[in-house]
């Protein structure tokens, strides 16, 4: 990277829900079955951020580590794992898919889940799935308390 384009910020996908990423053992499928490899991948990337930044200089900012995750099986499994994502991986930001893998991008969001996740963290969390338009938006940081939302498929 070159001193007048700065990285600004990295983000790992751990709520794609495709089949492909079930064969690669990447996205969701990362996020479900092996959640301690997530959070020591995520660990790795903040340390190289660091290392990076250590060999340059001060002029641009340290850039921000984020990842996307979805609802795990249960609201007490996801806030477990979104709390291991801020303590152990040390991400800065979280986005929230707020549905399961298995509904892909189809079906209500559940923004009550979104809620009870952003109150449990430390750090700003935005809310996805179900963005369509922006007074959907604002209904959805309302309700959730989110930093902000990631609209997607819903304004395609």
């Amino acid at each position: 990277l070159h001193d007048s384009h700065p990285l600004h910020g990295i983000d790992l996908n751990l709520g794609c829900p495709q089949k492909c990423a079930e064969i690669g053992k990447f996205g969701a499928y990362l996020a479900e079955r092996d959640p301690d490899r997530a959070v020591l991948c995520l660990s790795a990337m903040n340390t190289a951020i660091i290392e990076f930044e250590a060999t340059r200089s001060l002029t641009h900012p340290i850039p921000r580590l984020s990842c996307k995750i979805r609802l795990l099986e249960t609201d007490d499994q996801t806030i477990s794992f979104a709390r291991m994502l801020q303590t152990k991986a040390g991400i800065d930001s979280l986005t929230v898919h707020c549905r399961r893998r298995e509904a892909k991008h189809n079906g209500a969001p559940d923004y009550d889940a979104g809620k009870r996740i952003v109150e449990a963290l430390d750090i700003p969390v935005v809310v996805n799935g179900g963005i369509h338009s922006r007074e959907n938006a604002r209904m959805a940081i309302e309700r959730t308390g989110a930093s902000a939302v990631m609209a997607a498929t819903g304004l395609l």
